[in-house]
């Protein structure tokens, strides 16, 4: 298997030409970590470890694994921690079964939810004290949209991705590579998510009727662009811790309306950055009041973001140099009429 090999660059704007690499380290670690884990859950679990491990060598990191191998790992690590034999077996179970009939995510795909082990992982993470909450508390919660909602965001999907490559061609390789999947769902308390549990899904809440399902394009690019910015971050820090800590103390967030950790609002203001900079070009072309109420949003939110962590984080050197690129990225895009509605 060929290794790609290109410099890493710590740096918040779009880049398409680093994503390839990104995603194979990503893909590296995944499976160092799970030879080592495996080696632990042996033990215990003597015949299914070896199995696991026999096909493991098998999985190449070059290519875009499916993110259910990556639910595989969680498990079988989070089992190993909780010392539950069983979590483990399951884990071990579907990653031999994986790489034996679907390793790889050859093909981006948008469909409905489906209830399968990445997102009962994702909803265990969800509804656990991490996860989101409505302005009244309430835990998060998805269901299956109907085939009408499913067709309707499937073509949206597809056109905002059009879009989206006319505007940011960088931001859409980047989505190219590590986007696998997209499930749509209806529900409430999230919107879109994604996670290092099944790094390369996304799940995205179909808009809500009112001012999201009157502006479709608008509420898909920002989101798509929302997503794939948290996939770069994860990928630059599986690379090089950015913040210190971070995970204990909570502040108020710049987009969510629970108060978050500081790990959590330096990714929401990473993600900003680069939302602010894609709206400022779509409002360059569409000045619409929508566009530019948008753009006003999240450029209030990215100064939010930009705030707290001057006041509270503790950053690594090259954590500090990427939120320095946020905030550069987000100054150089905001130029002419769409940055002086904004300012």
């Amino acid at each position: 298997m060929a290794t790609p090999l290109a410099p890493v660059s710590f740096d918040a704007a779009p880049n398409g030409a680093r994503t390839e690499f990104l995603r194979y380290r990503v893909n590296q670690n995944l499976v160092f970590d799970l030879s080592r884990h495996i080696e632990v859950a042996e033990k215990v679990l003597p015949g299914t470890a070896r199995r696991a491990g026999a096909r493991l060598i098998e999985l190449d990191p070059t290519r875009r694994i499916n993110p259910e191998i990556f639910t595989c790992y969680f498990q079988i690590a989070d089992g190993i921690r909780q010392q539950d034999a069983g979590r483990v077996a399951s884990g071990l179970g579907g990653l031999t079964g994986l790489i034996n009939s679907a390793p790889y995510a050859e093909h981006f795909s948008v469909g409905p939810l489906r209830y399968d082990r990445t997102e009962a992982e994702i909803l265990d993470f969800l509804c656990g004290p991490e996860g989101p909450r409505s302005q009244r508390g309430e835990f998060p919660e998805m269901w299956v949209p109907n085939d009408d909602d499913v067709a309707a965001g499937q073509k949206w999907v597809t056109e905002s991705l059009l879009v989206l490559g006319d505007l940011d061609s960088d931001l859409a390789a980047e989505f190219g590579e590590l986007a696998a999947e997209l499930r749509l769902f209806r529900g409430r308390a999230a919107r879109g998510i994604t996670s290092v549990r099944s790094f390369g899904l996304i799940l995205l809440r179909l808009p809500d009727r009112g001012q999201e399902s009157s502006e479709p394009l608008l509420y898909f690019l920002d989101h798509i662009a929302h997503e794939t910015s948290h996939m770069v971050l994860h990928t630059l820090m599986n690379i090089e811790p950015l913040v210190i800590g971070g995970h204990d103390v909570r502040y108020s967030a710049p987009i969510r309306p629970d108060h978050r950790p500081l790990y959590g609002i330096y990714h929401a203001t990473f993600v900003l950055s680069r939302i602010t900079r894609l709206l400022a070009r779509l409002a360059a072309h569409d000045p619409r009041p929508p566009v530019l109420s948008a753009l006003q949003i999240q450029y209030e939110r990215f100064g939010k973001g930009i705030a707290t962590l001057a006041a509270h984080a503790t950053l690594t050197a090259t954590g500090r140099k990427v939120l320095e690129s946020c905030e550069r990225l987000v100054e150089s895009e905001l130029v002419g009429s769409a940055g002086a509605a904004v300012r």
